[in-house]
């Protein structure tokens, strides 16, 4: 289940420590970075957004969508973040309440790395990962359980367990959603 509350505090978190503006085809390499270094480290993501792979790399499916509406939509992530041109704009901060301190020491870490560097060279390396297929114009998804095997580092068992462990989560998060 997509989190658009932790999905726009840690794009607000990024574009705070770029000053507020980041390309945002950069911004989208790195959320789904920090994404995917947080499932390999802690076995969960931060956004719980779908991945997919488009023909510029790994995104964000429902991030993507936040990014790209033109329509004022009243969302969480539209309070805070704007998109000028081809530009994330951070409007305000939505603090980062919903951030826990793993996450935001992952967050850090995938913009020291990528942050400073150019759009493009990112999308390139974005490229290079394992779980990116060339869809040419069109998407596919990149399942968690993929991006687990094969990173190497999990044996079967361990990837059933996260994978497991996920869905309790959603499970719980939507239980806790219809009892609020």
């Amino acid at each position: 289940m997509f989190r658009e509350d932790k999905t726009t505090q840690m794009a607000a978190r990024f574009l705070t420590l770029a000053q507020g503006r980041l390309p945002y085809i950069l911004l989208m390499k790195m959320l789904y970075l920090a994404d995917k270094q947080m499932l390999l480290k802690w076995g969960s993501p931060i956004t719980y957004d779908r991945w997919i792979a488009m023909q510029y790399g790994p995104v964000l499916s429902a991030t993507f969508d936040l990014i790209k509406s033109k329509t004022g939509q009243s969302t969480y992530w539209a309070a805070y973040i704007a998109t000028e041109d081809y530009d994330a704009v951070l409007k305000t901060s939505p603090g980062d309440d919903d951030l826990s301190d793993a996450e935001d020491t992952i967050i850090s870490q995938v913009f020291h790395e990528f942050g400073h560097k150019d759009q493009w060279e990112v999308v390139k390396l974005t490229h290079g990962l394992l779980e990116w297929d060339n869809p040419g114009s069109t998407s596919v998804p990149i399942s968690y359980e993929r991006v687990l095997e094969d990173s190497g580092l999990f044996s079967r068992q361990d990837v059933k367990s996260i994978l497991g462990n996920i869905a309790m989560q959603d499970e719980i998060r939507e239980i806790r959603e219809l009892i609020a």
